[in-house]
Parts: C-alpha cells; structure tokens; sequence
C-alpha cells in the first residue's frame, strides 16, 4: 500500500498539546474522508519557526525547509499566533502549490478540540485534491480561508 505522509509543524506549548492529541487520530481520519488506498502516516515537529518568523515569506519558507527534511507530502503548521487578512482574523492560509496550510488555533475559540479535526480534514482535503485543473490554475495563489464545518 502506498503511504502519504503528513507532518504538523507545531510552535512550542499549547499548539504542540494539540498536535500530539492529533496524531493519533488523524491516519485514520484522512484515510476516512479523503482516499483508502493509502497508508496515511502523520509525524509531528515542535518548532519556533512559527512563531518567529519575521513575515509570511519567511515562515513559509522555514515550513517547506521542514518539509523538505522530513520528505513530507503534505504539511500542516499549527500556531498559537492570529493570522490577519483586511483587519479579519483568519483560520489559516493555504498554499497548495507547496501542499502547505498555516493553522491558526486562536481563531477557533474555546471549543478547539472539536473545531480542529474539522478544520484540519477540510484543509487536506483541499490540498490533496489540488491537482484538479481548477486549483492548477490558480497554484501560484495564496489562499486563505475563514469558515469551518462544524
């Protein structure tokens, strides 16, 4: 069975809490609701490079150094810092020509552990169905979004 795997990147304290709560889960969870002819592996990293980062340029370039290292498929950054578009709050940016989402847990509010799964199945989801015409044209964008199925 081919695999796929998945990795979170996740800034030190409370979203590296909920990576490790995440891990266990998510394989099945993506397996579930996005394609069952994969092995779907999920590793997870601490790293402050989220929270560092100067500007959006260079945190997504630290993530795909990551990504790169670890020959991650897909990659998922969890952050415990708002991420802002037009003064909005946003749940998180897309790139999918990178197979890369930057998560904002803030933006979730209190009930977080329900919001998160699926927020993180809507996000890969999207990414690996990227592939579609509809989403190659528009690879070369930066996508950010700000509604999640409850």
């Amino acid at each position: 069975m081919a695999e796929i795997k998945v990795g979170l990147i996740a800034a030190p304290e409370f979203p590296t809490h909920v990576a490790n709560e995440l891990i266990e889960e998510l394989p099945d969870l993506l397996k579930e609701a996005i394609n069952e002819d994969y092995k779907w592996i999920v590793e997870e990293e601490t790293d402050g490079i989220i929270t560092i980062a100067e500007d959006k340029r260079k945190l997504l370039d630290g993530v795909i150094e990551i990504q790169d290292r670890k020959e991650w498929d897909y990659t998922l950054c969890l952050t415990d810092i708002p991420i802002f578009y037009q003064k909005n709050i946003l749940l998180g940016r897309v790139h999918p020509e990178h197979r890369v989402a930057i998560l904002s847990l803030p933006a979730l509010g209190w009930f977080i552990n329900k919001r998160i799964e699926s927020m993180v199945l809507e996000v890969m989801t999207d990414l690996y169905y990227e592939s579609t015409e509809e989403t190659r044209d528009r690879a070369d964008e930066e996508l950010t979004f700000s509604t999640v199925k409850k």
